[in-house]
């Protein structure tokens, strides 16, 4: 048997039973040669036994049924049936009472099941919409501030005052706290160590900062003053 085949043969497995795998044609050859295989009848499919196992499972009494029992009906093998409860249970759809005894615990028939996913592609659609919308809001507010950046006659404005600092919440609620301001210029680099990584205590509230171009001013605010460092 070569490659081809062998690969063949592995794909056909997880379609069909092991008894409709291969199944001889009516076309033979003589003196003892192999035999011509037919492709596997398409009703074996996984797609096609799942669809034939949840209607079974849908009719039966309280939508609970026996693993042999299902063996039994679909007449495939036991770990054909355990193929598909495990899928089935992964999404949501089944619950195992017991070992070999299953309960559908999904939509009460096909046709809800089906309208159900309809819900979801709309509801994922209205979704997808909406994210849109934010996109493009978020997007004109980024392009305004960046036009309000750019204006001289706003940016001589873009400054806070000592009374503003003083009512950030964490002077207010926390007097006792130390609060720093940094003035950076643009291309400044902020290094934080991880906190994992660090060999002790100290380096844990540490804080890297490099600038290639000018010097970096650092304040210590407090509801008194502010003092530079």
């Amino acid at each position: 048997m070569n490659l081809t085949r062998i690969r063949k043969k592995r794909f056909d497995i997880d379609f069909t039973t092991d008894e409709e795998l291969y199944s001889p044609s009516s076309e033979h050859k003589s003196h003892g040669s192999s035999k011509k295989y037919s492709i596997y009848h398409p009703d074996s499919s996984l797609g096609v036994l799942t669809k034939k196992f949840v209607s079974l499972i849908q009719s039966a009494p309280n939508k609970c049924i026996e693993i042999n029992d299902a063996t039994r009906t679909l007449q495939v093998q036991k770990r054909r049936i355990y193929d598909i409860t495990n899928v089935l249970e992964g999404i949501g759809l089944i619950e195992k009472k017991h070992k070999n005894r299953i309960r559908w615990i999904g939509s009460k028939s096909n046709e809800d099941f089906s309208q159900e996913i309809k819900n979801y592609e709309r509801e994922m659609r209205e979704l997808k919409e909406e994210e849109e919308k934010i996109d493009q809001w978020t997007q004109r507010l980024q392009d305004s501030l960046n036009q309000l950046i750019k204006d001289p006659e706003y940016a001589a404005l873009a400054f806070i005052t000592q009374e503003d600092i003083n009512s950030l919440p964490n002077l207010t609620e926390n007097p006792n706290e130390i609060l720093l301001a940094i003035r950076a210029p643009p291309g400044s680099i902020l290094e934080v160590p991880d906190p994992d990584l660090c060999s002790n205590e100290l380096e844990k509230y540490q804080i890297i900062l490099n600038s290639k171009t000018e010097p970096i001013m650092m304040y210590m605010v407090s509801n008194d003053s502010s003092s530079k460092i």
